[in-house]
């Protein structure tokens, strides 16, 4: 994930931002945008993916045999924090049904638990076609 903005200025500049806020001649303004730009871009890049995770989504329901009649969909992950990537997203797939966001990194530990709990013979494993 790219660094949040006041830290890319501060590390352009060399020094805290705040105890020289407002002094013209601390920052290079041209250079600041520019890495700022550059820490951004795989945010963008994620964005700009939005259309193609949109397309597997739908492409997945097709193959499962719903054709669009679905219960609900989940989203789920960290990268669900982002408003802009949720709006951007759902945009796109809320034609399809109900769209349930839970951001959070909580899904790896809940597979590691499941995982456990099958490798223990605690549950068995379900079988999907």
């Amino acid at each position: 994930m790219p660094k949040c903005f006041m830290a890319a200025m501060a590390r352009v500049s060399g020094h805290p931002l705040l105890p020289r806020y407002g002094r013209t001649h601390t920052l290079n303004h041209k250079r600041v945008a520019r890495t700022v730009a550059q820490e951004l871009q795989p945010f963008a890049n994620v964005l700009d993916q939005a259309d193609y995770r949109a397309g597997v989504i739908a492409r997945c329901l097709e193959q499962a045999g719903l054709s669009g009649q679905v219960d609900a969909i989940v989203l789920t992950g960290g990268v669900i924090y982002s408003q802009a990537f949720r709006q951007l997203l759902l945009s796109r797939i809320s034609y399809l049904g109900r769209v349930i966001c839970k951001p959070g990194e909580e899904e790896m530990d809940s597979l590691a638990y499941y995982l456990n709990a099958v490798l223990t013979g605690e549950l068995q494993p379900k079988e999907y076609n």
